[in-house]
Protein backbone atom coordinates (compact mmCIF):
# COMPACT_ATOMS: atom_id res chain seq x y z
CA UNK A 1 0.00 0.00 0.00
CA UNK A 2 1.44 3.40 -0.99
CA UNK A 3 1.87 5.93 1.74
CA UNK A 4 -0.20 9.12 1.31
CA UNK A 5 1.81 12.24 0.58
CA UNK A 6 1.18 15.86 1.52
CA UNK A 7 2.34 19.23 0.31
CA UNK A 8 1.39 22.64 1.70
CA UNK A 9 2.02 26.08 0.34
CA UNK A 10 1.03 29.61 1.25
CA UNK A 11 1.74 33.28 0.79
CA UNK A 12 1.29 34.49 4.38
CA UNK A 13 -0.86 37.56 3.87
CA UNK A 14 0.47 38.71 0.61
CA UNK A 15 0.26 36.08 1.09
CA UNK A 16 -21.12 24.28 -11.97
CA UNK A 17 -36.12 20.88 -14.70
CA UNK A 18 -37.92 23.63 -15.83
CA UNK A 19 -37.36 24.38 -19.50
CA UNK A 20 -35.40 21.20 -20.19
CA UNK A 21 -35.29 19.85 -23.72
CA UNK A 22 -35.96 16.12 -23.39
CA UNK A 23 -37.51 13.96 -26.09
CA UNK A 24 -38.29 10.36 -26.87
CA UNK A 25 -35.72 9.15 -29.37
CA UNK A 26 -36.40 8.05 -32.91
CA UNK A 27 -35.76 4.50 -31.74
CA UNK A 28 -38.02 2.92 -29.13
CA UNK A 29 -36.51 2.84 -25.66
CA UNK A 30 -34.33 5.96 -25.97
CA UNK A 31 -34.48 9.42 -24.43
CA UNK A 32 -32.61 12.43 -25.82
CA UNK A 33 -31.18 15.35 -23.85
CA UNK A 34 -30.04 18.34 -25.91
CA UNK A 35 -26.77 19.96 -24.84
CA UNK A 36 -28.17 23.48 -25.24
CA UNK A 37 -31.29 22.84 -23.11
CA UNK A 38 -32.07 25.78 -20.75
CA UNK A 39 -32.01 23.49 -17.72
CA UNK A 40 -28.37 22.54 -18.33
CA UNK A 41 -25.61 24.53 -16.68
CA UNK A 42 -22.90 26.20 -18.77
CA UNK A 43 -20.03 27.95 -17.00
CA UNK A 44 -16.68 29.43 -17.98
CA UNK A 45 -16.39 29.73 -21.75
CA UNK A 46 -19.13 27.18 -22.54
CA UNK A 47 -21.74 28.59 -24.92
CA UNK A 48 -24.30 27.61 -27.58
CA UNK A 49 -23.48 28.07 -31.29
CA UNK A 50 -25.29 27.26 -34.53
CA UNK A 51 -24.60 23.88 -36.15
CA UNK A 52 -26.65 22.97 -39.25
CA UNK A 53 -25.84 19.24 -39.06
CA UNK A 54 -26.53 19.02 -35.33
CA UNK A 55 -29.77 18.16 -33.58
CA UNK A 56 -31.94 21.29 -33.25
CA UNK A 57 -29.27 23.14 -35.30
CA UNK A 58 -27.13 23.86 -32.23
CA UNK A 59 -24.20 22.55 -30.23
CA UNK A 60 -22.31 23.65 -27.10
CA UNK A 61 -18.73 24.76 -27.63
CA UNK A 62 -16.00 26.22 -25.42
CA UNK A 63 -15.61 23.15 -23.21
CA UNK A 64 -12.12 22.99 -21.77
CA UNK A 65 -10.13 25.17 -19.42
CA UNK A 66 -12.85 26.80 -17.32
CA UNK A 67 -15.64 25.83 -19.75
CA UNK A 68 -18.03 23.26 -18.27
CA UNK A 69 -21.37 21.78 -19.38
CA UNK A 70 -23.58 19.90 -16.92
CA UNK A 71 -26.66 17.95 -18.03
CA UNK A 72 -28.52 18.73 -14.83
CA UNK A 73 -31.74 16.70 -15.00
CA UNK A 74 -31.05 13.26 -16.48
CA UNK A 75 -33.76 10.94 -15.17
CA UNK A 76 -33.74 7.14 -15.00
CA UNK A 77 -36.06 4.77 -13.13
CA UNK A 78 -33.57 2.36 -11.61
CA UNK A 79 -29.99 2.16 -10.38
CA UNK A 80 -27.43 0.65 -12.71
CA UNK A 81 -25.47 0.94 -15.97
CA UNK A 82 -27.05 2.75 -18.94
CA UNK A 83 -25.85 2.94 -22.54
CA UNK A 84 -25.38 6.63 -23.39
CA UNK A 85 -24.62 7.78 -26.95
CA UNK A 86 -22.80 11.13 -26.94
CA UNK A 87 -23.13 13.14 -30.18
CA UNK A 88 -20.20 15.54 -30.54
CA UNK A 89 -17.92 17.35 -32.95
CA UNK A 90 -14.15 17.83 -32.80
CA UNK A 91 -11.49 19.14 -35.15
CA UNK A 92 -9.07 16.47 -33.86
CA UNK A 93 -8.82 13.90 -31.10
CA UNK A 94 -9.99 15.38 -27.80
CA UNK A 95 -10.59 14.29 -24.22
CA UNK A 96 -13.50 15.01 -21.89
CA UNK A 97 -13.47 14.44 -18.16
CA UNK A 98 -16.94 13.19 -17.27
CA UNK A 99 -18.37 13.00 -13.76
CA UNK A 100 -21.76 11.77 -12.60
CA UNK A 101 -23.51 13.12 -9.50
CA UNK A 102 -20.33 14.74 -8.21
CA UNK A 103 -18.17 11.62 -8.51
CA UNK A 104 -14.50 11.73 -9.46
CA UNK A 105 -14.19 12.51 -13.18
CA UNK A 106 -13.25 9.82 -15.69
CA UNK A 107 -11.20 10.81 -18.75
CA UNK A 108 -12.81 9.60 -22.00
CA UNK A 109 -11.09 9.99 -25.39
CA UNK A 110 -13.20 11.24 -28.33
CA UNK A 111 -11.80 10.65 -31.86
CA UNK A 112 -11.76 13.63 -34.19
CA UNK A 113 -14.77 14.08 -36.48
CA UNK A 114 -12.87 15.90 -39.28
CA UNK A 115 -14.45 19.22 -38.46
CA UNK A 116 -16.39 21.17 -35.84
CA UNK A 117 -19.58 20.93 -37.97
CA UNK A 118 -19.42 17.15 -38.56
CA UNK A 119 -21.17 15.28 -35.70
CA UNK A 120 -20.23 11.75 -34.66
CA UNK A 121 -21.37 9.43 -31.87
CA UNK A 122 -19.45 7.73 -29.07
CA UNK A 123 -21.22 5.19 -26.84
CA UNK A 124 -20.34 5.24 -23.15
CA UNK A 125 -21.66 3.11 -20.29
CA UNK A 126 -22.69 5.36 -17.40
CA UNK A 127 -23.73 4.09 -13.99
CA UNK A 128 -26.76 6.17 -13.00
CA UNK A 129 -29.06 6.14 -9.99
CA UNK A 130 -32.84 6.02 -9.73
CA UNK A 131 -34.19 9.54 -10.07
CA UNK A 132 -32.43 12.72 -11.18
CA UNK A 133 -28.76 12.60 -12.22
CA UNK A 134 -26.23 15.24 -13.25
CA UNK A 135 -23.59 14.51 -15.91
CA UNK A 136 -20.72 16.96 -16.15
CA UNK A 137 -18.34 17.40 -19.13
CA UNK A 138 -15.09 19.36 -18.80
CA UNK A 139 -11.34 19.27 -19.43
CA UNK A 140 -9.34 21.65 -17.21
CA UNK A 141 -6.07 20.94 -19.06
CA UNK A 142 -7.14 21.13 -22.72
CA UNK A 143 -9.99 21.31 -25.22
CA UNK A 144 -12.96 18.93 -24.86
CA UNK A 145 -15.23 18.06 -27.80
CA UNK A 146 -18.22 20.25 -28.61
CA UNK A 147 -21.46 18.55 -27.53
CA UNK A 148 -24.70 18.20 -29.50
CA UNK A 149 -26.77 15.82 -27.36
CA UNK A 150 -26.75 12.64 -25.29
CA UNK A 151 -29.15 9.75 -25.95
CA UNK A 152 -29.94 7.25 -23.19
CA UNK A 153 -30.88 3.70 -24.22
CA UNK A 154 -33.28 2.41 -21.57
CA UNK A 155 -34.38 -0.83 -23.22
CA UNK A 156 -31.62 -3.19 -22.16
CA UNK A 157 -28.16 -3.54 -20.62
CA UNK A 158 -25.25 -1.80 -22.34
CA UNK A 159 -22.48 -3.76 -24.09
CA UNK A 160 -19.51 -4.58 -21.91
CA UNK A 161 -16.92 -3.20 -24.36
CA UNK A 162 -17.87 0.48 -24.09
CA UNK A 163 -15.91 3.04 -22.02
CA UNK A 164 -17.55 3.48 -18.63
CA UNK A 165 -18.13 6.25 -16.12
CA UNK A 166 -19.22 5.38 -12.58
CA UNK A 167 -21.46 7.40 -10.30
CA UNK A 168 -21.09 8.22 -6.65
CA UNK A 169 -23.62 8.86 -3.90
CA UNK A 170 -21.24 11.22 -2.11
CA UNK A 171 -19.42 14.27 -3.46
CA UNK A 172 -15.89 14.26 -1.98
CA UNK A 173 -15.43 17.98 -2.67
CA UNK A 174 -18.59 18.94 -0.76
CA UNK A 175 -17.48 16.68 2.08
CA UNK A 176 -14.03 18.28 2.29
CA UNK A 177 -15.60 21.75 2.51
CA UNK A 178 -17.97 20.54 5.25
CA UNK A 179 -15.07 19.09 7.24
CA UNK A 180 -13.02 22.25 6.80
CA UNK A 181 -15.87 24.30 8.26
CA UNK A 182 -16.26 21.86 11.16
CA UNK A 183 -12.59 22.44 12.03
CA UNK A 184 -12.85 26.21 11.60
CA UNK A 185 -15.94 26.39 13.81
CA UNK A 186 -14.07 24.57 16.57
CA UNK A 187 -11.18 27.02 16.16
CA UNK A 188 -13.45 30.08 16.30
CA UNK A 189 -13.07 31.02 12.61
CA UNK A 190 -15.88 31.99 10.26
CA UNK A 191 -16.79 29.30 7.69
CA UNK A 192 -15.27 29.34 4.21
CA UNK A 193 -17.42 29.65 1.10
CA UNK A 194 -16.83 27.78 -2.15
CA UNK A 195 -15.54 30.19 -4.78
CA UNK A 196 -15.90 29.44 -8.51
CA UNK A 197 -12.51 30.91 -9.40
CA UNK A 198 -10.65 29.03 -6.69
CA UNK A 199 -12.50 25.85 -7.65
CA UNK A 200 -11.40 26.33 -11.28
CA UNK A 201 -7.78 26.78 -10.17
CA UNK A 202 -7.92 23.69 -7.95
CA UNK A 203 -9.46 21.57 -10.74
CA UNK A 204 -6.85 22.72 -13.18
CA UNK A 205 -4.00 21.76 -10.87
CA UNK A 206 -5.42 18.40 -9.75
CA UNK A 207 -6.10 17.42 -13.36
CA UNK A 208 -2.66 18.62 -14.48
CA UNK A 209 -0.91 16.56 -11.80
CA UNK A 210 -2.95 13.50 -12.79
CA UNK A 211 -2.36 13.98 -16.52
CA UNK A 212 1.37 14.76 -16.31
CA UNK A 213 2.23 12.38 -13.46
CA UNK A 214 3.80 14.72 -10.95
CA UNK A 215 3.03 15.95 -7.44
CA UNK A 216 3.85 19.43 -6.23
CA UNK A 217 2.87 23.08 -6.16
CA UNK A 218 4.87 23.91 -9.30
CA UNK A 219 4.13 22.12 -12.58
CA UNK A 220 6.87 20.85 -14.92
CA UNK A 221 6.05 23.87 -17.11
CA UNK A 222 6.78 26.22 -14.18
CA UNK A 223 3.13 27.07 -13.39
CA UNK A 224 2.81 27.90 -9.68
CA UNK A 225 -0.03 28.67 -7.25
CA UNK A 226 0.14 32.45 -7.73
CA UNK A 227 -0.02 32.05 -11.52
CA UNK A 228 -3.05 29.77 -11.24
CA UNK A 229 -4.95 32.29 -9.10
CA UNK A 230 -4.02 35.10 -11.47
CA UNK A 231 -5.13 33.07 -14.51
CA UNK A 232 -8.63 32.48 -13.08
CA UNK A 233 -8.98 36.15 -12.14
CA UNK A 234 -8.89 35.84 -8.34
CA UNK A 235 -7.34 38.92 -6.69
CA UNK A 236 -6.15 37.96 -3.23
CA UNK A 237 -4.68 39.47 -0.09
CA UNK A 238 -3.72 36.12 1.42
CA UNK A 239 -3.76 32.56 0.11
CA UNK A 240 -2.59 29.03 0.81
CA UNK A 241 -2.63 25.74 -1.06
CA UNK A 242 -2.81 22.22 0.39
CA UNK A 243 -2.02 19.16 -1.71
CA UNK A 244 -2.27 15.47 -0.93
CA UNK A 245 -1.79 12.20 -2.78
CA UNK A 246 -3.03 8.68 -2.02
CA UNK A 247 -5.87 9.34 0.46
CA UNK A 248 -9.03 7.51 -0.64
CA UNK A 249 -11.71 9.73 0.93
CA UNK A 250 -12.51 13.24 2.12
CA UNK A 251 -12.20 12.10 5.72
CA UNK A 252 -8.79 10.56 5.10
CA UNK A 253 -7.34 13.60 3.34
CA UNK A 254 -8.66 15.98 5.99
CA UNK A 255 -7.18 13.83 8.75
CA UNK A 256 -3.80 13.97 6.99
CA UNK A 257 -3.92 17.73 6.52
CA UNK A 258 -5.00 18.40 10.09
CA UNK A 259 -2.12 16.27 11.38
CA UNK A 260 0.39 18.55 9.61
CA UNK A 261 1.23 21.99 11.00
CA UNK A 262 1.49 23.73 7.62
CA UNK A 263 -1.71 22.30 6.20
CA UNK A 264 -3.63 22.86 9.42
CA UNK A 265 -2.39 26.46 9.46
CA UNK A 266 -3.89 27.10 6.03
CA UNK A 267 -7.22 25.52 7.00
CA UNK A 268 -7.46 27.43 10.28
CA UNK A 269 -6.32 30.81 8.93
CA UNK A 270 -9.31 32.96 9.89
CA UNK A 271 -8.34 35.58 7.28
CA UNK A 272 -8.96 33.17 4.40
CA UNK A 273 -12.70 33.12 3.64
CA UNK A 274 -12.90 31.47 0.19
CA UNK A 275 -12.12 27.88 -0.83
CA UNK A 276 -11.78 25.73 -3.93
CA UNK A 277 -11.31 21.96 -3.76
CA UNK A 278 -10.66 19.36 -6.45
CA UNK A 279 -9.60 15.73 -6.73
CA UNK A 280 -8.45 13.71 -9.74
CA UNK A 281 -7.32 10.12 -10.24
CA UNK A 282 -3.87 9.49 -11.70
CA UNK A 283 -3.08 6.73 -14.18
CA UNK A 284 -2.11 4.49 -11.26
CA UNK A 285 -5.50 5.02 -9.59
CA UNK A 286 -4.12 7.16 -6.77
CA UNK A 287 -6.13 10.27 -5.93
CA UNK A 288 -4.54 13.71 -6.13
CA UNK A 289 -6.18 16.40 -3.98
CA UNK A 290 -5.92 20.19 -4.26
CA UNK A 291 -7.34 22.62 -1.71
CA UNK A 292 -6.98 26.37 -2.31
CA UNK A 293 -7.92 28.86 0.42
CA UNK A 294 -7.73 32.61 -0.03
CA UNK A 295 -8.95 36.00 1.11
CA UNK A 296 -9.93 38.56 -1.53
CA UNK A 297 -7.93 41.73 -2.01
Amino acid sequence: MRRPVLAAGGFALLTVVAGSTVAAGANAGTVTYEAEAPSNRMTGGARTVLCQRCSDDARVTGLGGTGVLTFANVIVKQDGPVRVSVTYTAEGNRTARISINGALPTAIDFPGTRGSARPADLTITMTLRNGVNSIRFENPTGAAPDLDKIVLAIDGPPPAATPSVAASQADPVTEVVRLVNDERRRAGCDPVTENDRLTAAARRHAADMASHRYFGHVSPAGDDFANRLRDVGYHWSGAGENLAKGQDSAAAVMASWMASDGHRGNILNCDLHDIGVAVAAGSDGELLWTQDLAGPA
